[in-house]
């Protein structure tokens, strides 16, 4: 872990495409370059409910590959063709929630991006944001829409 850290959890950041993921990305680099705490992005992908990908299955835009791709355009667009040793992405497949409240278990901080999308609990925060803020044993930054800008 080089001297980054001190025994402390690394930063989780939520990937998913979106250009509020990305707004979501740019603090948690500010907070691990702040805390010299290591960065992990998560991109979590479900498996399909679609009968046609079971039957006609494109290897390209599979859920996994999706979050991999979706982790390593966050990267590039963070850091460039080479990011720092302090960051790394990972794809996990599960229900979004459940895996950041899982992952915050042992993290200094999670960083999500908010999308808004939902019934009246959720017009101003995500699903997964509010979860993860009512359930997560870490501190939660919630980064608005209004904050997305380009990297």
């Amino acid at each position: 872990m080089n001297d980054r850290g001190h025994g402390h959890g690394p930063v989780l950041v939520g990937i998913d495409g979106s250009t509020g993921a990305l707004a979501a990305l740019r603090e948690a680099v500010i907070l691990a370059e702040a805390f010299r705490l290591p960065l992990e992005a998560v991109a979590v992908w479900q498996p399909s409910t679609s009968m046609y990908d079971a039957y006609y299955p494109d290897a390209e835009s599979s859920p996994h590959s999706v979050a991999l791709r979706n982790a390593q355009e966050a990267s590039t667009a963070a850091f460039g063709a080479k990011p720092p040793d302090w960051f790394s992405t990972r794809a996990q497949q599960g229900n979004p929630g459940a895996v950041f409240v899982e992952a915050s278990r042992t993290a200094s901080y999670l960083v999500l991006g908010s999308r808004g999308r939902g019934g009246l609990t959720t017009t101003l925060l995500g699903s997964v944001s509010v979860h993860c803020a009512s359930h997560a044993r870490c501190p939660v930054l919630i980064v608005g829409p209004d904050v997305a800008e380009p990297m």
